[in-house]
């Protein structure tokens, strides 16, 4: 985690995909007691030197939801049974596998891939997938046609709405702007695998008047 609160992409394991289990949880829950106990001496702190609090609070706070939007979301997949695979298909492997290593952290079966046509080993039925714009370019339409059977997250580096509208095309349920965090692909696949909690995101996103 760097000091600005993102969080930083490191070495890889592609292969490696465990599941959401106890020791995973706990330490989720150990980086969100920590990350609380850290706002808490920030507020202190303004608070004897007769200050407003810095701007470092709301980092933390965003920080804090990060961590407890992905407990929620492993726990919600543990209930689940048969958690869902997701695969991050990017034409860098490397950039895709350390997106999935960051999903895996916290909870998420994830393993990064470089093409679309690995699609055929797996089911819609039990896998989503976040796929980089540039590699659905250069699909071809069997491909293509196959993406649209997952209901595809696509994200780019580009936040021009023609790009978005393009996405749309390929049948993208979300689009994400690059560098992705973990918490927004979590957000987006439980705004399009739950529709109850798609109504509560929407309320907690939705500005107070």
């Amino acid at each position: 985690m760097s000091g600005d609160g993102s969080q930083r992409c490191t070495g890889v394991d592609i292969d490696s995909t465990p599941t959401p289990d106890q020791e995973g949880l706990e330490r989720l829950l150990h980086l969100l007691r920590s990350t609380l106990a850290r706002l808490k001496a920030e507020v202190q702190l303004a608070h004897a030197d007769g200050l407003p609090p810095s701007t470092n609070v709301q980092a933390t706070v965003d920080e804090a939801l990060q961590y407890l939007d992905a407990v929620e979301d492993a726990v919600f997949n543990a209930a689940a049974g048969t958690p869902l695979t997701l695969l991050i298909i990017d034409d860098d492997l490397r950039l895709a596998g350390a997106m999935a290593q960051q999903l895996r952290r916290i909870g998420i079966i994830a393993t990064g891939k470089r093409s679309l046509a690995e699609l055929s080993a797996f089911s819609p039925n039990d896998t989503r997938i976040v796929v980089d714009l540039g590699v659905l370019r250069m699909a071809d339409r069997r491909d293509l046609d196959r993406v649209l059977e997952f209901n595809p997250i696509v994200m780019s580096g580009s936040a021009e709405p023609l790009a978005r509208l393009e996405a749309s095309t390929y049948g993208a349920v979300a689009y994400l702007l690059k560098p992705v965090e973990p918490a927004k692909i979590v957000a987006a696949l439980r705004r399009h695998s739950d529709p109850r909690r798609y109504s509560r995101d929407e309320r907690r996103d939705t500005p107070r008047s």
